[in-house]
């Protein structure tokens, strides 16, 4: 994504990378902590157009003013677009279900929150 970004005519210097997270809840997360350094508290997720409603829903779970934006799907087979979609519709659910248990969980975890607030 950074690389389409630049590629794009963004600024490598503004653009900030979070690379250690397995999961969409951990990367914006741990995301926060960058944000909170940066002194940001509006952002614009850049993902791809099924994965940006997870996004989205996650980020304003955890408090984060947040908008998204991909790329156009130009080219990508209609097979894949219904996989993407498949997919996407089951992990909105599963991550609707279990955010809560997750966002109570780090709140308990001092190392965490101790770097948000």
């Amino acid at each position: 994504m950074r690389d389409l970004l630049i590629s794009n005519g963004i600024p490598a210097d503004m653009i900030h990378c979070e690379t250690n997270s397995t999961t969409t809840y951990e990367n914006l997360r741990n995301a926060q902590v960058i944000l909170k350094a940066l002194g940001i508290s509006d952002v614009c997720i850049v993902t791809d157009r099924y994965h940006g409603p997870r996004a989205i829903m996650v980020a304003r779970a955890l408090g984060l003013r947040a908008t998204h934006d991909a790329p156009a799907n130009i080219g990508v087979p209609i097979g894949l677009r219904l996989k993407h979609i498949c997919r996407e519709a089951l992990a909105l659910t599963v991550y609707a279900v279990r955010l809560r248990a997750w966002i109570a969980r780090d709140r308990r975890d001092q190392n965490w929150l101790r770097n948000i607030i």
